[in-house]
């Protein structure tokens, strides 16, 4: 299958990405002294990565299935155009629960650019979906995934660098 080694990378990347996580979790010494931010920041996350290795497992899926060619790549886009708009709603939900000092300021220009860029990706999966200037390939797809992976990579990072002050 077209582009199978490079999903299966990010598959990998992203399961990596889960697992580091959950190590870093495990070696807290007192996850009370957690924010709530916190475990919205490692919800997200692993929402993220795990999303990543499922749908780049999907391709493969429908192949088994019977699916072959642009019918894969339209379907799989689809999934992934839905998928990341729930992300950003459960994301946005979530963030707009927690009381307004745990919430983290983002700076316009960040929020823009995240948004920007999310915006590109679901229109480029529509377009891929639709067969409109791209063709049902694996490209518009697999730079999709890409994205989620750099999210959960920075959602990785910030996690380590980014802590709270304590209160005190």
């Amino acid at each position: 299958m077209e582009g199978a080694e490079a999903l299966f990378t990010l598959a990998e990347v992203s399961v990596a990405l889960a697992a580091s996580t959950g190590i870093i979790l495990a070696l807290t010494k007192d996850p009370a002294t957690w924010r709530p931010f916190d475990s919205v920041r490692v919800y997200l996350l692993l929402a993220a990565s795990l999303g990543v290795t499922i749908l780049s497992l999907l391709p493969m899926g429908l192949q088994l299935a019977g699916l072959g060619g642009p019918t894969v790549w339209r379907i799989c886009s689809i999934a992934l155009a839905l998928y990341i708009v729930a992300f950003l709603a459960v994301a946005l939900r979530r963030m707009l629960g927690l009381p307004p000092q745990d919430r983290v300021d983002f700076r316009p220009v960040f929020f823009v650019a995240f948004n920007g860029m999310n915006l590109l990706v679901v229109v480029a999966q529509a377009l891929n979906a639709l067969g409109i200037l791209l063709q049902g390939t694996v490209g518009p797809y697999f730079f999709g995934l890409l994205w989620l992976v750099t999210w959960s990579a920075i959602l990785f990072m910030l996690l380590i660098f980014l802590r709270p002050m304590p209160d005190g």
